[in-house]
């Protein structure tokens, strides 16, 4: 058996030598072949035998290298070939060059678009667009030819990568073996800068370029939209030329161009239409000269040309149904305040979309507690959160009202608050005398306070837990008892005394009882 491998071996270098004399059938003689090639050889060495892995063999020899060729820059719906190359270590053979590794098989697989296998979609029909192939995922299994050669097709489609430039870069890597993998890798680089078919594509622009809430917008609003050439996919062509042309409701409207050129692949607001009254206006854009690529028959024959694309949406504007709107008054004051401090008190409009509504005029009136009636009509216009401010000194013990009147110069609603402005209270907690059963306290505040209810909490750590509860009575005074729980122990109290219409509220320094 070695003689015969031998003389196999023997044969093969010198018909390799002779093949290699003549440049033009140059053919690298593969060293490991699948088992259904291994056997002859089509080079005129029939009956030789040659050492050879098995087809599709996951690990490839020791020392192989992979290597991948083939991609470059390309269009999105135009194919590019990927080709790999396994090589091993040169072997016996004549020469020093690797030998290619046959019958190994190679894991692909892409970051960015898609493997396909050459065919169409869907069958050709004539007048539709060319371009979109059957895919079979970004990974794939090949396995290499007697050359040690494999080849893929790869493409792409809509990818979010060309938002930005236009452009994306596909990487594209071939592993070989999984207990000791061999990798290579190549890229791909699309552009849309010359697209097989192009579109147009007209969209709202992002949340943080409007005005307000969209689709629809309140009327006044501006709606800001997007205007993009595109190839057939939906990916942004830059620099192209695109006419605008809007219908619908224009009685009582308004709208920035007329032309966008050129286009940009920005989304911060290329154009923006407003109605002033509710409606619907449609936004059209065309590319009069956009590429086209379209099949001539079933064969999948296509044939390059131009031809007019267009993009259209709607903006849609509503009026505030004051009836179903919500509108309320808030203040910074929770509760009765001291006598010359500052108050603020804050309208907010919600219509009956839920959105907040900007823009509004609101008139404030205050009456109170001030002598001669308060302020006059103040005006305010609601900000994009739908609010308006409106800022006082109540300046002496008393209640002030406000009203707030809320209007578009057609309809409107009021809404009204009340803040109370009251003098200082001082309390006291202090031990008084009760049963031997009982923890026995008294709170004292100015008379002014007399009616105020009156907390008494026990402090347990950070914690406070009410325990009992009085009012003070027409001289200021409160008296509470609890039940002494803990004998001989001392009992940390404190009480808050709170507020009433003249007087605000006050806490007691804490005491401990025994």
């Amino acid at each position: 058996m070695s003689g015969r491998r031998q003389h196999c071996s023997h044969l093969f270098h010198s018909t390799t030598r002779s093949i290699r004399k003549d440049p033009m059938t140059t053919i690298p003689t593969p060293r490991y072949l699948p088992l259904a090639v291994a056997a002859t050889l089509s080079l005129g060495l029939a009956g030789a035998v040659l050492p050879a892995v098995a087809a599709g063999a996951a690990e490839p020899p020791a020392g192989t290298t992979v290597t991948v060729t083939g991609l470059g820059t390309g269009t999105p719906g135009v194919l590019q070939t990927a080709t790999v190359l396994v090589e091993a270590p040169d072997g016996d053979d004549a020469g020093s060059a690797p030998d290619p590794v046959a019958g190994q098989e190679v894991v692909l697989s892409l970051d960015h678009g898609f493997f396909s296998t050459g065919a169409p979609a869907e069958a050709p029909v004539v007048g539709e667009q060319a371009g979109v192939w059957e895919q079979q995922g970004a990974e794939l299994t090949v396995t290499t030819d007697a050359q040690g050669r494999a080849t893929a097709l790869v493409g792409i489609e809509r990818d979010e990568e060309f938002d930005d430039d236009g452009a994306a870069t596909a990487l594209l890597t071939a592993t070989a073996g999984s207990t000791t993998p061999v990798s290579g890798e190549d890229e791909a680089s699309w552009s849309t800068a010359n697209p097989l078919n192009g579109g147009v594509r007209v969209e709202l622009s992002p949340a943080g370029e409007q005005v307000g809430p969209t689709s629809p917008s309140l009327a006044g609003n501006r709606t800001y939209f997007e205007v993009l050439a595109t190839d057939q996919f939906g990916n942004p062509v830059d620099g192209q030329t695109l006419d605008l042309a809007y219908d619908g409701d224009l009685d009582d409207w308004d709208y920035s161009d007329d032309v966008v050129d050129p286009s940009d692949l920005d989304d911060n607001g290329d154009i923006w239409v407003v109605s002033f009254e509710p409606g619907t206006i449609e936004v059209s854009a065309a590319w009069t000269d956009a590429p086209t690529y379209l099949y001539t028959d079933t064969a999948g024959t296509a044939v390059a040309g131009t031809a007019e694309a267009t993009g259209r949406a709607d903006a849609e504007f509503y009026a505030v149904d004051f009836a179903r709107s919500r509108v309320t008054m808030a203040s910074s004051a929770t509760d009765t305040v001291l006598a010359g401090s500052t108050v603020t008190q804050t309208v907010t409009v919600v219509d009956q979309l839920g959105n907040p509504v900007p823009g509004l005029q609101v008139q404030f009136l205050r009456f109170g507690p001030d002598s001669g009636g308060g302020e006059a009509r103040v005006t305010r216009t609601t900000s994009a959160r739908g609010q308006a401010s409106y800022t006082f000194v109540g300046s002496q013990v008393g209640t002030a009202r406000v009203t707030a009147r809320v209007s578009d110069a057609v309809d409107g609603r009021s809404v009204a608050g009340v803040v109370r402005f009251g003098s200082r209270v001082t309390s006291r907690l202090t031990e008084a005398e009760g049963g031997a059963r009982n923890d026995t306290l008294q709170v004292r505040a100015q008379k002014a306070a007399a009616g105020a209810k009156v907390v008494l909490y026990k402090v347990k750590g950070e914690r406070r837990v009410a325990v009992s509860t009085r009012r003070l009575d027409k001289t200021g005074t409160a008296t509470l008892s609890v039940r002494d729980r803990n004998r001989d122990k001392r009992t940390s109290y404190v009480a808050l005394v709170r507020s009433t219409a003249t007087t605000v509220a006050d806490e007691t320094p804490v005491v401990r009882v025994r």
